[in-house]
């Protein structure tokens, strides 16, 4: 399965079925990290990253979103900063908040998360969506 269809199938299970806001999170999120986001260059950087073990693949860190957060994923950005793979995700809290999130691409782990009222959106002990998956 391609880059693209896995990342709109992998979306479309976490999509809240019946809700108005999960169908727009979902169409803003395919909008923005949509074939013409990203040039075939940073394609191609991307999955060499991937297939050298440099970064984790995205779900990975989705799962790791939804087990320290409440909220949508609203938009999700692979950049390079200081030598370092980072993960940015734009994340829709429950009291209306756009939350920025920076996770390590190749760790999982979170870097940094800046936005209004963040506490609001940590999870604090509630259940998790699933398991955090393994960090390297």
């Amino acid at each position: 399965m391609s880059g693209w269809k896995h990342l709109c199938a992998s979306l479309c299970r976490r999509a809240v079925p019946g809700t108005a806001l999960g169908v727009w999170a979902l169409a803003g999120l395919l909008w923005t990290v949509g074939p013409a986001a990203a040039g075939p260059a940073d394609h191609d950087q991307a999955r060499a990253a991937l297939e050298a073990g440099e970064i984790l693949p995205l779900p990975a860190i989705l799962d790791r979103v939804q087990y320290e957060f409440i909220g949508q994923v609203l938009e999700v950005e692979l950049e390079r900063k200081d030598g370092r793979w980072l993960y940015e995700i734009n994340l829709l809290a429950p009291d209306g908040q756009v939350l920025r999130l920076h996770y390590d691409a190749r760790t999982t782990a979170l870097v940094g998360a800046h936005g209004r009222n963040l506490d609001a959106a940590i999870r604090h002990g509630q259940p998790p969506y699933r398991p955090p998956p393994p960090a390297r």
